[in-house]
């Protein structure tokens, strides 16, 4: 991940108490400031390398949301979702932080620097991506992209909860409905509808055609452009084998209704892998 040092002439450390002791040092942001906080370079009491999240109020019931997640996450330690080593709120400034560990790399920072990957590099970046939704068994994303999507300790991992929600909980609508990533926006998040698994399944189509062609399925470039495509467009010709293709196209269904489950669209990518 692309770290930026602020130009200040010496650290500025903040230290923070959650469960347990962090640092951060606010002039090594990683990355740029997102809409729903800014993430650090930090360490922990035992001077572990760390990332540290401040997680910005941008609407209470989102910002929640977020360390409800976190905490879910903590407790099922699944192998393709970013760790969460600690989450909650400051006990001196009442700030709500997540700690996660450092991460190599985005894949947004992947296709940047080499464009469209190879084949069986390309299967292993998806079979990650949907093995991380698998894992989030009972947790909508909805906010599904490549920069959210992290390289950590050899494997590709889910990171960035920020309009995540646990299912059966109601959702944040309107504070939701104003974060979501156009280009890989489901057509029933451009209809204002909730956001469900299915979903996460569309904003995986999108994802895949980056990662097999270097840019998503629809171009934009403004918001209306991208709401009609994903409510009425036909994507580019895919250049991939016709089992991925057909997987693609099928995640990329206009209504929910019609698209695969994670664990199908798993099984359908590992099968066409076998095929390749």
């Amino acid at each position: 991940m692309t770290r930026i040092p602020d130009a200040h002439k010496s650290p500025t450390v903040v230290a923070i108490r959650l469960a347990r002791v962090w640092t951060y040092d606010a002039d090594r942001r990683i990355g740029l400031p997102g809409g729903f906080g800014e993430v650090f370079e930090g360490r922990g009491d035992d001077g572990a390398a760390v990332a540290v999240k401040k997680i910005r109020p941008v609407s209470p019931g989102l910002a929640t949301g977020e360390i409800k997640v976190a905490r879910r996450l903590m407790q099922v330690h699944p192998d393709h979702v970013i760790p969460i080593l600690d989450a909650g709120h400051d006990v001196h400034s009442g700030e709500r932080y997540l700690v996660m560990p450092l991460a190599e790399e985005s894949l947004q920072d992947r296709l940047m620097r080499e464009g469209p990957l190879a084949d069986d590099e390309a299967m292993a970046v998806l079979q990650d991506v949907l093995l991380g939704l698998h894992e989030m068994s009972g947790i909508v994303h909805g906010d599904l992209k490549p920069a959210n999507v992290l390289f950590h300790e050899e494997r590709w991992k889910l990171a960035d909860m920020g309009i995540a929600r646990i299912i059966g909980e109601e959702p944040t609508q309107p504070a939701e409905r104003m974060f979501v990533t156009e280009p890989y926006a489901a057509p029933e998040q451009w209809r204002f509808e909730t956001a469900t698994r299915a979903t996460d399944v569309y904003a995986f189509g999108c994802l895949a055609y980056a990662v097999l062609t270097g840019a998503p399925p629809f171009p934009g470039p403004r918001q209306e452009d991208f709401c009609r495509q994903h409510l009425d467009g036909t994507p580019r010709a895919l250049p991939a084998s016709p089992p991925v293709r057909a997987l693609v196209q099928m995640c990329l269904a206009k209504e929910a209704g019609s698209r695969p489950s994670v664990e199908t669209a798993l099984i359908l990518l590992e099968r066409a892998w076998a095929k390749s």
